[in-house]
């Protein structure tokens, strides 16, 4: 236990700063719109992300983890949710920084849409106006069909980054993406599923 607190202490020394500045710069990104920003952003997100493909420090997480040492409640849990964050950075960091390069065009292409509704630009405050406020049917279908048009705008980078993702998932052991993010944030693929059916 000793050993786990050492090992949070480290942890957080290099975490919190690279999560405050990746988040500071997404935000950023988000309001302006500019390359600049967007390129700090994604330069940001995988400096933190690079925390997570030490190798050397999983391992010792793995050891931590199989010693069964680690018996108050507390640091259990953050043993689990942080050999969880370590276990799916455990690839070639090239494939999680073309990951994150996909990810941030994503973002920018569904930041710096605009609606174009009756040859005018719309953002989507404007668009939410419309559709909580006008009572005219043709209205508000006009401006949800104009607003889901970023749908063509980002399907093709979607899919290619669906794939890519999923590439990832299979060289860390999960037979997809989906069944990765669920299993790291300690969810169950079936009871999920199984919740929505029965919803």
């Amino acid at each position: 236990e000793n050993q786990m607190k050492e090992f949070i202490s480290s942890y957080e020394t290099k975490v919190i700063p690279l999560y405050k500045e990746a988040s500071l710069a997404s935000w950023n990104a988000n309001i302006t719109g500019t390359d600049e920003d967007w390129a700090k952003s994604e330069k940001a997100s995988f400096e933190l992300t690079k925390i997570f493909t030490d190798s050397a420090a999983f391992k010792e997480l793995k050891e931590l983890k199989g010693s069964g040492q680690v018996k108050d409640s507390l640091l259990a849990r953050q043993l689990d949710l942080i050999y969880n964050s370590y276990l799916g950075g455990q690839v070639d960091p090239s494939l999680l920084a073309e990951q994150i390069r996909m990810e941030t065009e994503i973002s920018k292409k569904y930041s710096n849409f605009r609606a174009n509704l009756n040859g005018k630009e719309l953002t989507d405050n404007q668009i939410e106006e419309i559709l909580r406020n006008s009572k005219v049917s043709s209205d508000l279908k006009s401006a949800w069909e104009a607003h889901k048009m970023i749908g063509p705008v980002v399907a093709e980078d979607i899919i290619k980054l669906v794939k890519h993702r999923n590439i990832i998932a299979r060289k860390t052991g999960f037979s997809n993406y989906h069944e990765m993010t669920l299993k790291l944030s300690g969810q169950d693929p079936a009871e999920v599923t199984r919740i929505f059916d029965e919803l």
